[in-house]
């Protein structure tokens, strides 16, 4: 047996470079620059640590999509997925959807974990291409830190996509929401004010200091309105609400449990409470279309539920309701019990522990390094108690669902319309209520919801 050291190899003639026997052995590192390609068996004795596949992190949805509940979507996004495992951490209401890679290469693998707090489109990376075997076909990926594996079947373009593992998870998380400032000197002095922020995630929160704040989850007109939105409504020039709103998809049966994690110190004392709001509303459309219909108000009388044959059990109640909860500020205060607030198991450790407070009302040095650390403050609002009477269920049908057609009836808006396609949308959302006086720069927030699928 003989011994060849050498810094280069380089083939004699063309381009092959052969190296005969049944076994190569390559101590250390094989870097290799270029495709590989196999005859036989690839084998790695030791596959758990000797592959690793690249992480692209950072990944950020772009654009809108035109969604057709009855044929093929279409997106604006400009954003391509790569292969490896694609960490998705930026979405709002108007960027929420992504693309396959534009190059489609037979038998390559893909990873889309979703951690942006909202869910995320994923539709083809070419015209034409299919995922599971429907052209043109968009996937949903929801906010659930589970890894999603997509495999390349067909090459050519237009290229065929499969989802190798659906997430079993029944949770919707946000990202962390980070880096707000509670400040009463922002609004008012007057300590009867208080702050209220209204968030979904970190790009979709709103930030105000009324006397009548609110999470209000806005339902009305879903065909023609953004999926997710944050902002302020002001009745007049004291009142305002703060509204930040979260519509699910697909479509929830109920909601089990609401849990918000802080990095606020559970010893703290600062008032800080938690309420949650959902909306919900039956829109008409002339069939087939987004154009907004109508009913004349005697048909309006009547339970629209009753008109219509669906797939669902039990979909919605006659008499659907809005529930609300919240905590109060240094106590749990609920119409419905359920709501409690906790700490986490742990000694708290400050993230900044040579801070000096502004004031006796500034809690910023109660803060640690992320939310969900321990000894840190999180609230939990279980709706398992409400969701057992039938007529009070929490979350009921969240998402935007279309119910059915009805027939030989005027539309109220156009007389010449007979057909009219029944919407209905129900939305949730959450808001912190602080003391007026309190003042915490850096308070950071994780939703977590626990939910049952339709």
């Amino acid at each position: 047996m003989s011994t060849l050291q050498t810094n280069n190899i380089y083939p004699y003639s063309g381009d092959t470079i052969a190296l005969s026997g049944s076994f190569v052995d390559v101590p250390g590192v094989l870097t290799v620059d270029t495709s590989i390609t196999s005859s036989g068996d690839l084998r790695f004795p030791d596959l758990g640590n000797g592959v690793v596949n690249p992480i692209i992190p950072n990944v950020s949805a772009s654009g809108t999509s035109s969604l057709n509940f009855n044929g093929i979507s279409t997106t604006n996004s400009t954003t391509n997925l790569n292969y490896g495992i694609n960490i998705i951490e930026y979405s709002t209401g108007e960027d929420y959807c992504v693309k396959l890679p534009s190059t489609p290469t037979k038998g390559k693998e893909l990873t889309v974990v979703n951690l942006s707090g909202l869910p995320i489109y994923l539709f083809p990376g070419t015209e034409g291409g299919s995922i599971n075997g429907i052209v043109g076909n968009d996937v949903l990926i929801p906010s659930d830190g589970v890894a999603y594996k997509l495999v390349c079947w067909e090459n050519p373009l237009p290229g065929g996509w499969s989802i190798v593992s659906n997430g079993t998870s029944n949770i919707a998380q946000s990202d962390v929401i980070g880096g707000l400032e509670i400040s009463q000197s922002l609004y008012s002095l007057s300590p009867n004010y208080t702050n209220h922020h209204a968030f979904v995630n970190n790009s979709t929160y709103a930030i105000n200091g009324t006397g009548n704040g609110l999470a209000t989850g806005f339902a009305y007109d879903p065909l023609n309105s953004i999926l997710h939105d944050a902002g302020l409504n002001y009745y007049n020039i004291s009142l305002g609400t703060v509204y930040a709103y979260f519509t699910p998809d697909p479509v929830w049966k109920n909601i089990n449990s609401v849990t918000l994690y802080t990095n606020l110190d559970f010893n703290s004392g600062v008032g800080l409470g938690v309420r949650w709001n959902s909306n919900f509303s039956q829109t008409y459309y002339q069939a087939g279309t987004n154009i907004e219909g109508g009913l004349f108000l005697s048909d309006y009388n009547l339970p629209p539920y009753q008109q219509f044959v669906t797939n669902y059990v039990d979909p919605f109640f006659n008499n659907l309701n809005t529930l609300s909860w919240y905590g109060g500020m240094d106590e749990v205060a609920s119409e419905y019990e359920g709501g409690t607030i906790q700490q986490v198991p742990g000694v708290f450790l400050a993230a900044d522990p040579s801070y000096t407070p502004i004031s006796a009302q500034d809690f910023t040095g109660y803060l640690s390094a992320n939310p969900g650390d321990p000894g840190t403050r999180y609230y939990t609002l279980d709706f398992t108690n409400i969701n057992s009477n039938s007529t009070k269920a929490v979350g009921k049908g969240c998402g935007t669902s279309f119910i059915g057609t009805i027939n030989n009836i005027e539309d109220f808006y156009n007389p010449a319309n007979t057909s009219l396609d029944l919407y209905y949308r129900n939305t949730f959302g959450l808001a912190l209520r602080s003391d007026g006086p309190a003042y915490i720069n850096g308070l950071k927030l994780k939703i977590v919801v626990d939910y049952t699928p339709l």
